[in-house]
């Protein structure tokens, strides 16, 4: 938001509060990234702009999860259920920013029409990774989400984006995974 409200001098929390009103219409696919930028590029005086650009030029891993999921692949399946806008999981790991494992299950929100915590996505990823709900471990860092997969029989480990590496020891404990 601020590399945003920096090169096109305006106020940041605008840029913020623009982004919030839109960002659960175009994570569930309701909105186009194309007609939200044409919302931003009013904001920002009609100059052209693509949000996703800014997004990914900012986008950085957490310290330590790109080695965790590696380790927990070893091991485990490993899936993706996200809220998060069209096209946006295969760009980063494209980009590397999210590791090329294979994923057993990827719920992309805007691909099917549901955000978390609405239970039908938790059920979505059941399915397409063949597993039943208590053989499920699903890592977030939003509470609502966490306990919408735990009213459902998931197990449930919150990410404190605050403390990455407290919460890495924590799964893998949890998992059982030593450190390599």
């Amino acid at each position: 938001f601020s590399k945003i409200a920096q090169d096109f001098s305006v106020n940041s929390e605008l840029i913020e509060n623009i982004f919030w009103k839109y960002n659960d219409e175009i994570c569930r696919g309701d909105m186009g990234l194309e007609e939200f930028n044409g919302i931003l590029s009013k904001v920002v005086g009609g100059q052209q702009i693509s949000y996703l650009d800014y997004y990914l030029e900012s986008v950085e891993s957490v310290p330590g999860s790109q080695q965790l999921l590696l380790d927990v692949s070893k091991f485990y399946s490993v899936g993706i259920i996200s809220n998060i806008m069209p096209g946006v999981i295969n760009r980063l790991i494209k980009m590397q920013s999210i590791p090329d494992i294979h994923y057993s299950s990827v719920v992309d929100s805007a691909v099917y029409g549901l955000l978390k915590p609405e239970k039908e996505i938790y059920e979505i990823a059941e399915e397409q990774a063949m597993m039943k709900a208590n053989e499920i471990l699903l890592i977030d860092d939003t509470n609502s989400n966490l306990m919408a997969a735990s009213k459902i029989g998931w197990h449930v480990i919150q990410f404190d984006d605050g403390d990455p590496t407290d919460s890495i020891l924590r799964i893998r404990s949890a998992l059982q995974i030593d450190k390599e």
